[in-house]
């Protein structure tokens, strides 16, 4: 990205929207760079090469997530 990376866009992001359900999608051999989106409020990550089922399933679960949090 030419302006910032994903972690800063990721910290902008929610500190404006705190309940922003952000997913990062990065490439194999990046570990720290997840556990960094993570630590700056992304909710799940999707590694590159990816599939379309997983995209689907990651981004179901993490918009469930709260969902399933309200309840206990």
């Amino acid at each position: 990205m030419p302006e910032m990376d994903g972690i800063e866009a990721t910290q902008a992001i929610m500190s404006k929207f705190p309940d922003a359900k952000i997913v990062m999608v990065t490439s194999h051999g990046q570990e720290t760079m997840v556990l960094n989106a993570l630590k700056a409020g992304a909710k799940g990550y999707i590694l590159k090469p990816f599939h379309q089922q997983k995209v689907y399933e990651t981004i179901q679960k993490v918009c469930n997530r709260k969902i399933e949090l309200q309840f206990f």
